[in-house]
């Protein structure tokens, strides 16, 4: 049984969103506290706080999509366009975030300090893309169960997938997408 045999995901919001490689939003200090993979080009998350919404023509449009697993918490069902409406498949999945139900990404906007900043990023590193989202499924429903347990008050946690239409995922200059077809 492969991954769509065990989960849907569904759309939850699409939004342009200021994709952009800017070393003045992500200095030394920030991705040090918050990124787990200091070298992530462009990071990406749904939380609007590490990629803020833009209303500029170079901005992108990503969709979102929420993960609904057996063990998921389906926090994020009858939020924006409907629980009606499946990722479509020529979409490119740029990679999963993990975020509690305020969209507070668990991935890029909670600050670590050692020596649990250590222990995460010799765990995780090597999941994460260059968008620091992980690549796979698997690893980012472990991460949500993890997050769950290291931060209760913020449980619990959703699975949320990133998505671009083809012509945009080249428009992301200084960005690899990394991605692949649904």
């Amino acid at each position: 049984m492969n991954e769509m045999d065990v989960h849907r995901e569904y759309v939850i919001e699409r939004s342009l969103r200021a994709v952009r490689k800017d070393d003045r939003a992500w200095p030394e200090s920030r991705r040090q506290s918050y990124l787990l993979l200091e070298s992530s080009s462009v990071p990406l998350s749904i939380d609007q706080r590490v990629l803020p919404e833009t209303s500029e023509d170079d901005g992108v449009e990503i969709t979102f999509s929420v993960v609904i697993d057996g063990n998921s918490p389906s926090l994020l069902q009858g939020e924006g366009l409907g629980m009606d409406e499946l990722v479509s498949p020529g979409l490119i999945l740029l990679g999963y975030d993990v975020c509690d139900d305020a969209k507070t990404s668990a991935v890029t906007n909670f600050g670590r300090k050692e020596p649990e900043r250590s222990r995460l990023v010799s765990q995780w590193t090597a999941t994460l893309n260059t968008h620091h989202l992980f690549a796979e499924l698997a690893d980012a429903t472990a991460f949500r169960e993890l997050a769950c347990r290291q931060y209760p008050e913020h449980a619990p946690f959703s699975v949320v997938g990133l998505y671009v239409v083809k012509a945009a995922a080249a428009r992301m200059s200084g960005a690899d997408v990394g991605g692949r077809a649904r």
